[in-house]
């Protein structure tokens, strides 16, 4: 640039008569331009490190549409990822993937073994909050071993830049660490995930990835028993090893936790045992009216008896016939009450297994959702369905904001990235509503 100046300079000491004035002009119009162009570079870039520093958690706003920002290089990152992940290369994870805990190497050992490879990784990010961080989805195909059909699923990542300008994966805001807690979660960072899963586009993915995975698995029996039977009983079978460990490692922490599981199971275990004092009350009502109608066949056939007796008299040899006949439908009868109580006995089987569903149905009826936003009190279970019962999807720390739709009896359903349709529920009295 300073060449390019002093060009201009000769050029117009050289040609002076032929330019004058309007060159000089000319030069110091050049010279206006590009340092007010520099100037408004430099003051648009400050505006705009200022606002995104300005702006909260309650006031961002996902982009309308996946962006294609660092895409490539998100790819990538993924990509080394998951080849890590399927062969158990810890050492890899830990530079692209931290911090990771002992136990989440340990169940990554586990389920890995399974894996044969994913494939067909296919990222929608969204940039985030902080400068150099992206709310990214990934959709891929998991190959294993022994099965023919891959199955189609979709995972969430939180990844950000470090201070060399390197993108990597923040874990503890995995699937793993989101489910058991182990590394605490920022209320902000917690609460941004739930808006990104909020959004209806992220709907329409969830609900893709759903089709295509229910397709797969209806269509090979092999794929349902690995993920419903094989990779369920491994990943109990570490859950179960590992908080043997953690107990044996750590005894006061340990007698904490047990007694807050105690309290929650106990809480648990009242629930499913009203519910099966419930069904067990209703086979014994059940059980009554249907002897109420046995000992009411059996009057009637006295009575029936007694009125063919007075027929007999009139006629013995009609009585005889009759009372043969009395007989075999008495016979029925019993046939028929014994069969009535093998039925009564499936529906009442039939009816222990829906109460759980059927009560969670009935709340949902008596309570109209509506969309607002909680915050924990205290450190809560997210459950699959309305249930004490339910699956566990994971741990949510006190003070972290959701947003909710409804009650449902005593518990709410709230918006959380770690199911797979995209909700759980809380007990209601664990929350509290919030602005």
């Amino acid at each position: 640039m300073k060449d390019f100046f002093i060009k201009v300079k000769e050029f117009c000491s050289d040609n002076k008569k032929y330019v004058g004035v309007a060159a000089v002009l000319l030069c110091l119009i050049i010279l206006l331009a590009v340092v007010t162009a520099n100037g408004k570079k430099d003051k648009k870039e400050n505006t705009e490190a200022t606002e995104q520093t300005q702006v909260s958690v309650e006031d961002f706003q996902f982009e309308t549409e996946y962006t294609d920002d660092k895409k490539d290089e998100i790819t990538q990152l993924l990509q080394n990822y998951y080849t890590a992940y399927v062969s158990a290369d810890l050492d890899t994870l830990a530079n692209i993937a931290y911090p990771m805990t002992d136990n989440e190497k340990s169940y990554i050992g586990v389920v890995s073994q399974y894996y044969e490879t994913v494939s067909d990784i296919t990222v929608y990010s969204k940039a985030g909050l902080e400068n150099g961080s992206y709310f990214v989805s990934v959709e891929n195909n998991i190959k294993f071993y022994g099965v023919d059909t891959v199955a189609p699923t979709l995972d969430f990542f939180y990844i950000a830049t470090d201070d060399n300008g390197q993108l990597y994966i923040n874990n503890v805001y995995s699937n793993f660490n989101r489910t058991y807690a182990e590394e605490e979660l920022d209320s902000g960072i917690v609460s941004l995930i739930s808006k990104y899963t909020s959004d209806s586009d992220f709907a329409n993915l969830q609900k893709s990835v759903q089709s295509k995975y229910d397709e797969a698995v209806n269509s090979d029996a092999n794929l349902k028993e690995m993920l419903e039977t094989t990779l369920t009983g491994a990943i109990k079978q570490w859950y179960t090893t590992v908080r043997v460990d953690n107990s044996t490692q750590t005894t006061e922490q340990s007698t904490e936790q047990t007694t807050e599981q105690s309290s929650e199971q106990q809480a648990d275990d009242k629930a499913a045992a009203d519910q099966s004092s419930q069904a067990t009350d209703q086979n014994a009502q059940n059980t009554a009216d249907q002897n109420a109608q046995n000992a009411q066949n059996t009057d009637q056939a006295a009575q029936n008896t007694t009125d063919q007796s007075a027929q007999n008299a009139q006629n013995t040899d009609q009585a005889a016939q009759n009372t043969a006949d009395q007989n075999a439908q008495n016979t029925q009868n019993t046939d028929q009450a014994a069969q009535n109580t093998t039925d009564q006995s499936a529906q009442n089987a039939q009816n222990t297994d829906q109460t759980a569903q059927n009560t969670t149905d009935q709340a949902a009826q008596d309570t109209q959702p509506s969309e607002y936003a909680v915050q924990t009190t205290d450190v809560v279970n997210v459950r699959a369905i309305a249930d004490p019962n339910g699956k566990l999807l994971g741990k949510l720390t006190e003070g972290v904001k959701l947003t909710a739709y409804g009650t449902y009896g005593e518990w709410t359903k709230i918006s959380y990235s770690g199911s797979e349709n995209g909700v759980g529920f809380i007990k209601t009295e664990l929350l509290k509503t919030v602005e």
